[in-house]
């Protein structure tokens, strides 16, 4: 049996990767066009700063915004017609 930080990790971990792949497949499916997405992400990155400037666990602040920088930066980088990287 796994620890509770270990199985909240997991937890995280396995929220991300979904949520990856469903925004890939909104995009390539034409659901939703890859800016609005990556507004989406952005958007996000900046409730994050102004919850850290307000104190809001700062430290856990920074690592989420540089996770979601990451993805942004995917969905930027593949290109209009092809899969985007997982």
């Amino acid at each position: 049996m796994s620890s509770v930080p270990t199985h909240h990790l997991a937890q995280a971990e396995a929220s991300i990767m979904l949520i990856e792949v469903l925004m890939a497949l909104l995009i390539e499916r034409a659901v939703l066009p890859r800016e609005s997405v990556i507004e989406a992400v952005e958007t996000v990155i900046d409730v994050k700063r102004r919850m850290a400037a307000e104190g809001a666990h700062p430290e856990v602040a920074a690592v989420a915004r540089g996770l979601l920088s990451t993805l942004a930066n995917s969905l930027m980088a593949a290109s209009a017609d092809g899969p985007i990287a997982q």
